[in-house]
């Protein structure tokens, strides 16, 4: 399969992911918005690694695909919101970002 092929393939089982677990995204965005996608970006990086008073372990293969397909989602909805947000409210900018000074109030904008 080419790398072509596997983005595809990829793609294709983050959107399905993504209709499956529609409901706990949209719970995460519409509460806490723009933050909402950086809170699910950190918790499932908190997910990758189990930290104990013994060792350092990554979560197993299966675990880990799926951790990094939720993280896919997440960028995509972050995305979704920046692109949105920069068509209804054009002060958003490259400056905005940088200085982290988005309204948090934007994304209600967002059709998504």
């Amino acid at each position: 399969m080419s790398y072509k092929d596997a983005i595809k393939k990829v793609q294709e089982e983050s959107r399905e992911l993504f209709d499956k677990r529609s409901p706990e995204y949209n719970k995460t965005f519409e509460k806490f918005g723009p933050i909402g996608v950086v809170l699910g970006i950190s918790s499932k990086i908190a997910d990758l690694i189990n930290v104990t008073n013994n060792n350092i372990s990554l979560a197993s293969d299966k675990k880990l695909r799926e951790i990094l397909i939720d993280l896919n989602n997440y960028s995509a909805m972050g995305i979704i919101l920046i692109d949105e947000c920069s068509k209804t409210h054009p002060v958003l900018n490259n400056d905005s970002i940088e200085n982290n000074s988005i309204d948090t109030d934007l994304y209600q904008h967002s059709s998504y």
